[in-house]
């Protein structure tokens, strides 16, 4: 597996489907490094051409660059920012609201659909690894609790980006449980 993986880093890997190169090897990147296998050079590489990658792909190259202790990187803070500029707000009753994805024009649409929930969860995740301070992990968060359904986000990958984004920024570093105030209609608990 992490044969192909290295294979797949590569530019003139044989076996990419069409038009989908910069994606498979930004997702190679962030499988090699959650394996302990970082490649600086393709790091390098992937963040050189972040405007080719897309918001998941570039949050796929910052998680790699999490793993492999690179945050404070220039690069990788390059990539953070690009990630936090992708977040659209809205103004809803004076809060500001999630609006969509920048390079998605998902702002013309208001219904959220799995690869948008699924790029979304890569962003807030990578953003909590990379900006731990950064606003839109809040604006993230909010819209993933809030567009989940009963059964997830759409389909499985997205629910499992999900879950991993909710999971990494509910954890607490003191192993204490987390606390959540939950409303439905006039119903509130903790």
């Amino acid at each position: 597996m992490k044969r192909s993986l290295t294979s797949a880093l590569r530019s003139d890997y044989r076996y990419f489907l069409d038009g989908s190169s910069w994606y498979e090897r930004s997702r190679s990147l962030h499988a090699l490094a959650s394996a302990g296998q970082f490649d600086a050079a393709y790091f390098s590489e992937l963040a050189r051409n972040a405007r080719v990658l897309g918001p998941d792909g570039v949050a796929d190259v910052l998680l790699a660059a999490t793993r492999a202790d690179q945050t404070d990187s220039a690069a990788a803070q390059a990539l953070a920012k690009r990630l936090e500029g992708e977040i659209l707000l809205t103004l809803y009753q004076g809060e500001e609201r999630y609006n969509g994805l920048k390079s998605w024009r998902t702002d013309q649409n208001p219904l959220i659909i799995p690869s948008e929930a699924y790029a979304l969860a890569t962003i807030t995740r990578a953003l909590g690894r990379a900006l731990p301070d950064s606003d839109q992990i809040a604006h993230g968060v909010d819209a993933l609790v809030t567009v989940g359904g009963e059964d997830g986000w759409g389909d499985s990958r997205a629910d499992a980006a999900a879950m991993l984004a909710l999971g990494e920024r509910f954890q607490k570093a003191d192993g204490e449980p987390v606390k959540a105030l939950i409303t439905e209609g006039a119903d509130t608990d903790t």
